[in-house]
């Protein structure tokens, strides 16, 4: 049984502030993670002996005015600033026997937005997540999103410090030149899926992209939505001179049949240590965590095992800004993995991944929400909630914290094995159609049609282009072999 779709006819309203959130205090500490297209993600620390206040205890006007002067200044390396909200009214048990309150932060990362064109205001993101999101998923299948007012300058010696790190060819080449938003005053805080320190947990993360095939694709389509654009894209990398990319095809993670999801988990993990490719011939299954795939050892540069230092990212760090800000190029999802703990680890995934009711549920919802596509004549994409529903939840991330060992003494049933693998669906923020956007998505499908993508009619054969996915065939299984 599903959950319940919400409304789909009219857009929520996020005219309103939010009536409260919590507010990050000045003398919080921040360390670079991570970065997307839209966000850049750090590791913070709040101090331990301050009450975080709510926004309902801060004059807001006030606050707004000081964000638009302090984004006005030209300082190229900001001080710690200092915010400091009013007395809290809320109440305090004075009782010795109350349990200590749990921190609002514990296990929470904080989530910067990046200066686009088509971004939507965090408050606005985060009031749809929660209007549209989680009426359909559990809690316990969703990174959460909770707003937070940040420090007044904050925003402004991050981007201090990423202009720091691209000067110095630290920053991924294809972020640079895309800094934080300092006229948006909030935060989003978002769960932590990193691995915890001293465990063997490994974090897998991937974007499941189209489930379900394209609406508008062609009837003798052999490829998927997403391995056309994939192929697509590969031909002009391969007229420029440059290594074509190799992924997994969607409709594989719904595949019914573990050997083709398999095949999916085997190329998640192997591109961890970026050896060869393993073709579907050679893809075989152990539940001996004794046992070893040759495969694994072939590469004798392969990285060590893990120790818990390799988690403890506050070693890595560099202090900047008299402590306000101490970032790190450290992507958790990068982190080396002992060769020795792949097999078991690929045998988790691949029990936990074939037929997954989370992933099923996020494909129904790409079917429910787009049953025509974004070439149907009569769709308004600046009007139409159940299509941005379906666009949105095509970019998702899901991100999965396990262990490659359950003990034995634990397992009594399925449902035990996959108990300790905790997943969640991150990243669901509202799609806006806006500049431009609904026109992209109409011209990239056109394309993909007009030229052969899914059909396989393509121009790139004449490059020699095979860009075949993992498991070594050209095409996508589930529609050549159904």
């Amino acid at each position: 049984m599903t959950s319940p779709l919400p409304p789909t006819d009219v857009l929520p309203n996020t005219d309103q502030k939010p009536s409260e959130c919590l507010v990050l205090p000045a003398q919080t500490s921040v360390r670079y993670l991570a970065e997307g297209a839209a966000n850049v993600v750090y590791r913070f620390e709040a101090p331990a002996s301050l009450t975080p206040p709510l926004s309902s205890d801060i004059n807001f006007d006030d606050y707004s005015a000081s964000i638009a002067s302090s984004s006005n200044d030209t300082c190229s390396t900001p001080p710690p600033t200092e915010i400091t909200p009013a007395t809290s009214t809320r109440s305090s048990s004075s009782d010795p026997s109350d349990s200590p309150p749990v921190s609002p932060f514990k296990d929470r990362l904080l989530r910067l937005r990046k200066t686009l064109s088509s971004s939507i205001p965090n408050a606005e993101l985060v009031h749809r997540f929660h209007d549209i999101f989680t009426p359909i998923f559990p809690s316990s299948s969703l990174v959460s999103q909770e707003l937070v007012l940040l420090p007044r300058d904050l925003t402004a010696i991050c981007n201090a410090r990423l202009h720091d790190d691209e000067a110095a060819g630290h920053r991924i080449p294809k972020r640079r030149g895309l800094y934080l938003a300092e006229d948006e005053p909030h935060g989003v805080l978002v769960t932590d899926m990193t691995p915890r320190p001293g465990t063997d947990e490994v974090l897998v993360e991937f974007k499941p992209k189209w489930l379900a095939q394209s609406p508008n694709a062609p009837p003798n389509a052999r490829r998927c939505r997403t391995c056309a654009l994939r192929a697509q894209k590969n031909a002009l990398r391969r007229r420029v001179g440059e290594q074509p990319e190799t992924g997994f095809c969607p409709l594989d993670l719904m595949s019914d049949d573990p050997a083709r999801v398999r095949v999916v988990v085997r190329h998640l993990l192997e591109r961890r240590v970026g050896g060869p490719r393993i073709k579907a011939d050679r893809v075989k299954s152990t539940t001996d965590p004794n046992h070893v795939h040759k495969s694994y050892h072939d590469d004798p540069n392969s990285p060590p095992k893990r120790t818990d230092s390799d988690y403890n990212f506050a070693e890595d760090g560099v202090n900047t800004r008299s402590g306000a800000l101490n970032q790190i190029p450290i992507d958790p999802a990068s982190l080396p993995v002992a060769p020795e703990l792949f097999p078991p680890l690929e045998d988790r995934l691949v029990r936990f991944l074939t037929h997954n009711p989370t992933l099923r549920r996020l494909r129904d919802l790409q079917r429910e929400m787009d049953p025509r596509g974004v070439l149907d004549p009569s769709l308004d994409p600046h009007a139409s909630n159940p299509f941005l529903i379906a666009t949105t939840s095509r970019d998702c991330t899901v991100f999965i914290r396990v262990s490659p060992y359950v003990p034995a003494s634990s397992i009594e049933s399925e449902a035990d094995v996959n108990a300790a693998i905790e997943a969640r669906l991150g990243d669901l923020d509202f799609k806006s159609p806006a500049m431009g956007k609904a026109l992209y998505w109409r011209d990239v499908e056109r394309r993909l049609i007009d030229g052969g993508w899914y059909s396989g009619t393509d121009d790139g054969a004449g490059l020699g282009d095979t860009d075949e996915v993992e498991g070594g065939q050209e095409w996508c299984h589930a529609l050549v072999n159904h």
